[in-house]
């Protein structure tokens, strides 16, 4: 399988790390790996693609990418307890960082019995 979808730039994973530095208040450790996944819903065929990830409060983070503009997001407690933002893609990393970090504040909070 070739993987023409290039890694997260020094940009990108500055983007993360800082609205991660926002959220939790400290450095996150950020780990970069490769996924198999679908990326087009139109083919079966999955793609290799570059992923950051990191582990807070129990949970794990991913963020894809999928291509130029093109990343996804979910966190997980295990694999079948999986979470997603509203939107299945975003064109901007920032934008998909935020929207898993807002899904999970609401899912902790309601867990928590304050929403």
């Amino acid at each position: 399988m070739s993987n023409n979808i290039p890694d997260f730039t020094e940009l990108e994973l500055h983007v993360v790390a800082t609205a991660l530095k926002e959220r939790y208040s400290e450095d996150i450790d950020l780990q970069l790996a490769d996924a198999e996944m679908q990326i087009d819903r139109d083919s079966d065929k999955k793609a290799e693609c570059p992923v950051v990830f990191w582990h807070q409060n129990g949970a794990s983070f991913v963020v894809y990418k999928m291509g130029d503009k093109r990343y996804a997001a979910r966190y997980f407690f295990t694999p079948r307890e999986q979470f997603r933002p509203a939107e299945e893609e975003y064109d901007e990393v920032g934008d998909c960082v935020l929207a898993l970090l807002v899904v999970q504040a609401d899912h902790e909070a309601q867990r928590a019995g304050s929403l």
